[in-house]
C-alpha cells in the first residue's frame, strides 16, 4: 500500500510540474513581421558608432531591420571596448545595446541586443565566419524555459 501512494504521489508531482512547466509565452512579439535571421556588414554596424549622444542614427540592417533613433549612451569603457545604446520609437523605445572590442589582432568585433522583458522575441547580433554579422530573432520563452530546465 506505502508503495501505490508513493507512486501515485510521483505521479501527481510529474503531472503538476509538466501543466505549469509549458505554459504558452503570452507576451506580444515585437518582431513578428520579421525574418528569423537578418544579414549585415561589419560597415553597417560600425557606421552607429559615429553619432553621439542626443544624435538620431537612421540605418537599415541588411535592407531589413529599421535601426533610427536617438543615442541614448556612447561610452568608451576600456582602450578597447566602446559601448552604445540606440532608443528605437519604431520598436515601442526599445534599447539597442553595441558593444565594439578590438580582438587580440587589433579588428573590431560587434556584439547587439535588441530585448526587451515584455516582449516574447528579440535579437542578438551574431559574428559569421566570413567576417560580417548576423541578426538572429531569438525566442524569449523558449531560452528561458531552456535554461530552466539545466
Amino acid at each position: 500500500m506505502k508503495s501505490l501512494t508513493t507512486i501515485g504521489m510521483l505521479i501527481l508531482l510529474f503531472s503538476f510540474g509538466t501543466t505549469f512547466g509549458q505554459h504558452a509565452d503570452q507576451r506580444p512579439a515585437l518582431f513578428a513581421n520579421y525574418p528569423t535571421s537578418i544579414s549585415c556588414s561589419a560597415a553597417d554596424i560600425a557606421a552607429l558608432f559615429h553619432a553621439q549622444v542626443g544624435q538620431q542614427v537612421n540605418a537599415r540592417m541588411g535592407n531589413v531591420l529599421p535601426i533610427a533613433g536617438t543615442v541614448t549612451q556612447k561610452e568608451q569603457r576600456y582602450a578597447n571596448l566602446r559601448l552604445l545604446a540606440v532608443k528605437l520609437p519604431a520598436f515601442n523605445n526599445l534599447l539597442m545595446s553595441i558593444s565594439e572590442r578590438l580582438d587580440e589582432n587589433n579588428r573590431p568585433v560587434y556584439m547587439a541586443h535588441l530585448i526587451d522583458n515584455k516582449y516574447r522575441d528579440g535579437y542578438q547580433l551574431k559574428r559569421l565566419a566570413d567576417g560580417n554579422y548576423q541578426f538572429v530573432k531569438l525566442e524569449m520563452g523558449r531560452i528561458l524555459n531552456d535554461c530552466a530546465d539545466h
